[in-house]
Formats: C-alpha cells, sequence, structure tokens
C-alpha cells in the first residue's frame, strides 16, 4: 500500500503523478515495548524524529531492516533525503522480495526528489566576489549535472524494481521526461555561456588571438595523427575535425570584423581618435587575420576531401599569421617571458621521459606536453571529444607535437629579442601633475638600455637553442634534442632573473612576514634546552632576524596607514600590534629568554593574520557566516520552542473541556456506585474530589 502519492508538475499543461514512499511496514509485535511498534505508533501521530529514535535503537537486532526502511521512510518525510538514501541502499542490499522491491522503489523516488530540488533551486553566488555573467552559468551549469546524475539513478533504482507495476512504468517515464528538459537546458546554458565568452573575448583581441593558436596547434596535432590512420574512420574524424574548424574560423571571422570596425568608424564622443601608429597596427593585424581565415577555409576543403595531412600545413599557416597579428598588440614582456618559460619546462620534461624510456629506462606518463596533453584538452572539446578517445598517436606523432611546441619558443625567444626596457618617467617639476610611473623599480636611461641589451642578449640564446631542437625533434631524433632545450631553459631563467620585478603588495609582505615569524615560532621553541654558550649564539642571531621583520612590520603598516580604503585602515593597527609583539619577543632573546620569545611571535602571528584576512575580505565572509549560523541557531530553538508547546497543547484543556471531563467522570462513578450499592439504596455515598 503506497502511503503518499505526490503531484508534480513537470509542464504548463501536463500534471504528473508520481508515486512517493512506499508505506511503514506492518509490525510485528512481540511484547509491548517492541521497538517496531512504538515507531510506527510514533510514525503515524506525525512525531518523525521520535520514530526515527525507534526505528535507530541499538537495543534491539529484531525486525533490523524492517526498522532501517521505516527509518529510511520517517527521514523522508522530514525531507532529510541523504539520510533516507543511505537508509534505503543497505535495505536494498541486505534485504529481499517485497521489502528489497520496496527499498529500490523509494531509492528512485528520493533521486528524483534530489534531481528537483537542485533543478527549482537558484545557485547561491559567493558574496566576497562578485560573479560575471558567465560564472554565474558556470553555477548553474553545475547544479543542472548534479540534477541530471540524480535523474538517472532515480531511473536506474526504478528499472531495479521487479515485478514493475503501473506506478514503477509511469515513473521511470516521469523521470526521463524531467532529464530530458534538463538536458535541453544545459544545452541551451553552454551556447549562451559559449556566445558571452565571444562576446568578452572580442574585448581583448590579444588575448582572443592566444586562444585561437591553441584552437589551431589541436586541430594540428589530431590532423596529423589522423593522416595515419585508415577506412572509416578517416571519414567520420575528418567531419569532426571539419566542423571543429569551421566553428574557430567563424570566431576568426568575428574578431576580423571587429578589427575592421574599429578602423572604419569613428571613435565614442569624448574619446580621442586612434594614433596614426595604433592604426597601423590595427591594419597589420586585421589583414594578418584575414589571411588566417584564408588558410582556414583551405584546412576545411582539406578535411572535406579526407586529406588530413594537407590540413596540417594550412593549420601551420593559420598559425603563424594569428602570432603575426598578435604582435601588433601590446605584449605583456612578463607574461611572454612565463610563458616561453612554461612551454619550455613542459617539453624538456617529456623528451627527457622518452629518452629515458629509449636508452633503456621506463619513461613516465605523458601529463604536461607532448601528444598527450592535447588528448586531454580536447576532451573538453564537445565536438573533438569522440575523435579523440579514439585516435592513438605514435612515437613520430609526439616527436613532431613537441617540435611543434619547441617552435613556440622560438617565436618567444623572437619577440624577446626586440624587447626594449622603458626608463623611469622623470620626476614632475613644481606646480605640475607627475606622470604616471611604471610598477617596478625606477631605471634611468641607461640603465634601461643596458638591462634591454641583456635581455635581447639572452633571447638570442634561448632562439639559438631551441631552433637547434626543433630541427632534431623534427627529424624524429631525442636524444641530441635534449642538451639544447637545457640550455634554452637555462637562457629564459636568467631573463626572468633580470626582468624587473613589481614591489610586493600588502598582503604579499604580510604572507611572508606569517612564514617567517612560523619559522622563527619553531627556532625559539627549539633553543629553549641549549647550554648557555650555544644558547646565547642562537637568541643574539634570532633577535636581530625579529628586528629585521619587525622593520618589515611597520613598513606595512605606514603603507597601510597612507591609503584611504577602509580595509586598510582596519588592517593597518593589527600590523602595528604584530609589529609590537616582534620587536617584544626580539628584547625577550636578547635577554635569552626564549619561552617569552615565543610567547610573544605567537601574538604577532595571530596578529598579522587577522589583518590579511581583512585586507582580503575574509574577516567580513566569516562575520556573514556567524550572522547566518546565528540564525539557524535561531530557526531551530524556535522550531523545538513549537514543537513543545505543541507537545504542551496536546495535553492541555480549556475550561470547557475541563468542566465536561469533570461532568463526564461524576456519571461514571455515579454508575459505579449504584452497581455497588444497589442492595443499599438508603446508603448515600459523598464525591470524595
Amino acid at each position: 500500500m503506497k502511503v503518499l502519492k505526490m503531484q508534480t508538475r513537470r509542464t504548463v499543461l501536463l500534471q504528473i503523478l508520481l508515486g512517493a514512499c512506499v508505506s511503514i511496514t506492518a509490525p510485528l509485535l512481540h511484547s509491548a515495548e517492541d521497538l517496531l511498534a512504538r515507531g510506527n505508533s510514533a510514525y503515524h501521530e506525525g512525531e518523525f524524529a521520535e520514530a526515527i529514535h525507534f526505528y535507530e535503537s541499538t537495543d534491539s537486532r529484531q525486525d533490523y531492516l524492517s526498522r532501517k526502511f521505516n527509518a529510511g521512510v520517517s527521514f523522508l518525510r522530514e525531507g532529510k533525503l541523504d539520510e533516507a538514501l543511505t537508509r534505503f541502499e543497505d535495505v536494498s542490499a541486505r534485504g529481499d522480495g517485497e521489502l528489497a522491491r520496496q527499498a529500490f522503489y523509494n531509492l528512485g523516488y528520493c533521486h528524483f526528489q534530489a534531481g528537483t530540488g537542485m533543478t527549482a533551486a537558484t545557485p547561491e553566488p559567493d558574496p566576497s566576489q562578485p560573479a560575471s555573467p558567465t560564472e554565474a552559468i558556470d553555477r548553474r551549469i553545475e547544479q543542472l549535472t548534479q540534477a541530471a546524475t540524480s535523474y538517472r539513478s532515480a531511473a536506474g533504482f526504478y528499472r531495479k524494481v521487479k515485478p514493475a507495476d503501473d506506478d514503477v512504468d509511469h515513473n521511470i517515464a516521469v523521470t526521463k521526461t524531467a532529464l530530458i528538459a534538463v538536458v535541453d537546458e544545459l544545452t541551451r546554458l553552454q551556447e549562451e555561456k559559449k556566445r558571452l565568452e565571444e562576446e568578452e573575448a572580442l574585448k581583448d583581441p590579444a588575448e582572443l588571438l592566444r586562444s585561437l593558436i591553441e584552437k589551431e596547434k589541436l586541430h594540428r596535432s589530431l590532423g596529423r595523427a589522423l593522416a595515419r590512420e585508415k577506412g572509416s574512420r578517416v571519414r567520420v574524424a575528418s567531419r569532426r575535425l571539419s566542423k571543429a574548424e569551421a566553428e574557430t574560423r567563424v570566431l576568426t571571422e568575428k574578431l576580423h570584423h571587429y578589427l575592421e570596425k574599429a578602423l572604419e568608424e569613428e571613435p565614442p564622443q569624448g574619446e580621442p581618435p586612434p594614433s596614426d601608429e595604433e592604426k597601423a597596427r590595427t591594419k597589420q593585424a586585421s589583414e594578418a587575420v584575414d589571411r588566417a581565415i584564408s588558410a582556414q577555409k583551405e584546412a576545411e576543403v582539406a578535411y572535406s576531401q579526407r586529406i588530413p595531412a594537407e590540413a596540417t600545413g594550412h593549420h601551420s599557416t593559420a598559425i603563424a599569421e594569428l602570432r603575426s597579428a598578435r604582435t601588433a598588440f601590446p605584449i605583456d614582456l612578463g607574461e611572454l617571458v612565463q610563458e616561453g618559460l612554461k612551454t619550455q619546462t613542459e617539453v624538456l620534461e617529456v623528451s627527457r621521459s622518452i629518452e629515458h624510456e629509449q636508452t633503456g629506462g621506463l619513461g613516465s606518463e605523458t601529463k604536461g606536453s607532448g601528444f598527450g596533453k592535447m588528448l586531454v584538452d580536447a576532451l573538453k572539446d564537445n565536438v573533438l571529444k569522440p575523435l579523440a578517445k579514439k585516435l592513438t598517436p605514435s612515437r613520430d606523432d609526439e616527436l613532431d607535437q613537441l617540435a611543434d611546441q619547441e617552435g613556440d619558443v622560438v617565436w618567444v625567444a623572437g619577440i624577446l629579442k626586440q624587447a626594449e626596457i622603458p626608463a623611469s618617467p622623470p620626476e614632475a617639476a613644481p606646480g605640475q601633475p607627475s606622470p604616471h610611473a611604471p610598477e617596478g623599480p625606477q631605471l634611468t636611461e641607461d640603465e634601461a638600455k643596458a638591462l634591454s641589451e641583456l635581455i635581447r642578449g639572452e633571447a638570442a640564446v634561448v632562439e639559438e637553442y631551441a631552433i637547434a631542437a626543433v630541427e632534431e625533434l623534427t627529424a624524429h631524433e631525442i636524444e641530441p634534442a635534449v642538451p639544447p632545450q637545457e640550455e634554452a631553459l637555462a637562457a629564459l631563467e636568467r631573463i626572468v632573473d633580470l626582468l624587473p620585478k613589481p614591489p610586493e603588495s600588502p598582503e604579499e609582505k604580510l604572507r611572508r612576514l606569517i612564514e617567517q615569524q612560523t619559522d622563527a615560532q619553531g627556532a625559539a621553541e627549539g633553543i629553549e634546552d641549549l647550554e648557555a654558550e650555544a644558547l646565547s649564539q642562537a637568541a643574539a642571531r634570532l633577535s636581530e632576524t625579529q628586528r629585521e621583520d619587525g622593520r618589515l612590520a611597520g613598513e606595512v603598516a605606514t603603507e597601510l596607514e597612507a591609503r584611504q580604503d577602509e580595509k586598510a585602515q582596519g588592517a593597518a593597527p593589527k600590523v602595528r600590534e604584530g609589529e609590537e609583539h616582534i620587536f617584544s619577543s626580539a628584547e625577550a632573546l636578547t635577554r635569552e629568554q626564549p619561552r617569552e620569545g615565543k610567547e610573544s611571535i605567537d601574538k604577532a602571528i595571530e596578529a598579522l593574520k587577522e589583518a590579511l584576512a581583512i585586507l582580503s575580505g575574509q574577516q567580513d565572509q566569516q562575520k556573514k557566516d556567524q550572522q547566518k549560523n546565528d540564525q539557524n541557531q535561531d530557526q531551530q530553538k524556535k522550531e523545538q520552542q513549537k514543537k513543545e508547546q505543541k507537545n504542551q497543547e496536546k495535553y492541555a484543556l480549556t475550561p470547557r473541556q475541563a468542566r465536561m471531563l469533570r461532568e463526564e467522570m461524576d456519571r461514571k462513578r455515579r454508575e459505579e456506585e449504584e452497581k455497588l450499592f444497589s442492595s443499599s439504596p438508603s446508603v448515600t455515598v459523598d464525591r470524595d474530589w
């Protein structure tokens, strides 16, 4: 017997009836204190928490599965799906017959309800960070993906109900309808996200060009592997790659239209017109992008004719033209060097692995680079996902891919060979506005010129060795390629050291201070047991280090005090407090009292952590979390009070009810008296209440 039928509206026009949970199992009475019977009694009175107490009791193993099943139903009535799922899973695994059948039915219902809840819920944004439209879509996609998983699980459990009845068949149909609706919504959201990302990407042409280059490199890699395949696989895979290349071309055409529009249209009112140099760069980028589009079209034709080997050459042409367009826009030298450093590190790691394997060792799994990385990247693309799973690259494919990536390093080096480090702007004359100074150390013209020459020299070294590595890899020789890769990596690391570093932010300084104080905390604890002479020397060194950290804390506090924002003003006093504790620890260590010094260091760490939390906004989030927790506790107290009041009212009587009850009791007493004293009608018994 079904206890409940729940009605759910899936569309505007259609009412769908969904069977909910099956009934509480019939009590098997063995005694007045039987746990199952007492739990059933509480359940039917609506006291689900009390029912769960009896069902979950460990005092008796009698009717264990029946009580566990009924506990799941009770949790379900309270809206606690996770707890209900655990009980039903236990029963379905251990039980058999009708009980197992009902457990599978309820598991399906629980998963359906979970999916419905996630579909209807609105994802909560992170209060500490404003969400962009794409981030909001990402949260919704994640939520709907979980809902789809729940619906699939629900259908799976309903299919396990044997024998199936009309309710089961109906619920499977309802679940499939809900799943289809969720999948359709997911598809719509993914398309919307793609559209928004394209619009956002057009606002940063340089970043969009980088993304297009990565797509072309992926298509070239897959096309190269496909060139070794035969038969029907080539036909299917070529069609997929043609579709993927068409999507990339459409995005490239949007970029071209954006650049052409920038050349033709007048700037918005109030904005200065672009300079002749800016117009020339935009024109250069537009022409290069146009040539890239032509190469992309040729690649599509090659795939349609099932000639993937020819398509790879067109991909290389498109990559070269897109790189040319990218150089028309300002490039951050620091980011460019890191890009080359990351690529060279990955290529060298894979090359060493292959070399080790060929020389008799066991090569590690390709993770960071090579064709394996391309396949992993392809799995993120819905169009290329099936193709990437089917292609099996050869060792030559791997080396060709490494040569392509080494070519990326060659391109980075070519840009770095033209590097110009600007000198710091001169100081403003009295009464004149101060020019904007770039981040980093102040450089004179001679210093900037010397630094630029050093970077260009190291870039020439990178280019020389990277070209040598490309030649060896293209010839499918791995061992001779490793030494030049190592030299190129060393030169890139030297360039990283040469580049001017931006000044540390207060947050970064605080993190460094906390780490240093944590080390000092351990050092102070470690020197407590030293002998007098050793203690004196160690304490003196640690004291000097603490004074240096104290001065750094003072600099951070001064910097924060000079800022006008609320977070900086809130964090500055905490940093001053930390500064005082650091200097106090230095004084204690000077007196060779490491224990007192450690206590001061503990206080300094606590103060600095509080300051960092204020600066990063974590304290505000912690306050909000605490307020939310307090509200939840208040709500729980109110619910408990209502429950207690309900219990009290259950046994409370109104004056009228009390009077009627007393009269009824009087009537019953008189009837009893008449029976007892019927032989002596002259005797009267007074009431004693």
